[in-house]
């Protein structure tokens, strides 16, 4: 909870310096007392800082509710076996054709840690988990991220582990699936 609020103060912080020093009010007000040349009353001042503070946290509110608005309009909730049913007595190339309206949705999945490992294949460099399947027709699942944030969060964990990550759906086989831009969403207790 307090890295949630840590992360609010310095957004607030963020967008309250730009409005305080790139700001057509501020360019007035310092025109304003160069030309009358005194200080604009105290009451002034403190209110125009006041609305810029209050400007600042609707702004950092809005910052996060975009990406909400981003992340669940781009949200599936099929789980990864009910996503690849597509390719069930049809051909790779009838369920590739099927399954790519599913192709960067976002989604979720919970599982044990099978491996973490590092990948370099140009663009596609960062950093996997692949999770363990509990019987043969379980769905193969791979998650990739490139963040700090996902890497020093995967650097602490083993196999065995079990944690729940969320990432753009990037690729669909027969028997799994690729997700992309991974950010760990809850790690073991």
């Amino acid at each position: 909870m307090f890295r949630h609020l840590w992360d609010f103060a310095l957004s607030v912080i963020q967008h309250w310096v730009a409005l305080v020093t790139g700001c057509f009010v501020i360019a007035a007000i310092v025109v304003w007392e160069r030309y009358r040349k005194k200080p604009i009353a105290g009451w002034l001042f403190w209110t125009v800082i006041g609305v810029f503070l209050v400007s600042a946290c609707f702004l950092a509110w809005q910052d996060e509710r975009l990406k909400v608005e981003h992340l669940t309009s781009n949200r599936i909730s099929l789980t990864p076996k009910e996503i690849i049913a597509v390719f069930e007595g049809r051909t790779t190339i009838q369920g590739d054709e099927l399954a790519s309206i599913y192709l960067g949705k976002w989604t979720d999945y919970s599982g044990t840690i099978n491996d973490i490992g590092s990948m370099n294949f140009g663009l596609s460099a960062g950093t996997y988990v692949s999770f363990k399947k509990d019987n043969f027709t379980d769905p193969l699942i791979m998650a990739r991220g490139s963040s700090a944030k996902w890497n020093k969060q995967l650097s602490m964990l083993r196999s065995g582990d079990k944690i729940k990550v969320g990432g753009h759906i990037s690729k669909i086989y027969k028997d799994g699936l690729w997700l992309d831009d991974g950010e760990i969403i809850e790690l073991p207790h």
